[in-house]
């Protein structure tokens, strides 16, 4: 067994547990689609598919539904930007979402604890 990702699929899974989100109200939230180019759309998919077939996501009938876009990400040499990076807009969702009584920590301050380390694991 190794801890280290072989590709941007290689990541942990929890067994027989499903998350529970709380909400304020008892409302669904769903928005429409973004309009999208025909070529954005087609980069949606492949990404979807991706996620599906490294079982990262999985199909849902749920009501709930938030709407995707793409969005610029840096690249390679010269760091050109292209827009490939899958996003997608629980604003909707989090305005009824209960708050966790110990938040999660900003990067910020993963930073400020990872300082000065040699190793980095997700193992705990």
């Amino acid at each position: 067994m190794t801890v280290f990702a072989k590709n941007q699929f290689g990541i942990g899974t929890v067994k027989d547990y499903e998350a529970h989100i709380d909400l304020i109200e008892n409302k669904y939230v769903t928005k429409r689609p973004y309009k999208c180019s025909f070529d954005d759309q087609k980069e949606i998919e492949k990404q979807i598919s991706e996620l599906l077939k490294h079982n990262i996501i999985e199909e849902s009938s749920s009501p709930f539904a938030s709407p995707v876009t793409l969005a610029f990400k840096k690249t390679g040499e010269g760091h050109k930007k292209e827009k490939n990076r899958l996003c997608i807009n629980f604003r909707e969702l989090n305005k009824i979402v209960v708050p966790e009584s110990q938040p999660f920590p900003t990067i910020d301050d993963i930073m400020m604890k990872a300082r000065g380390c040699d190793w980095y694991s997700g193992a705990i």
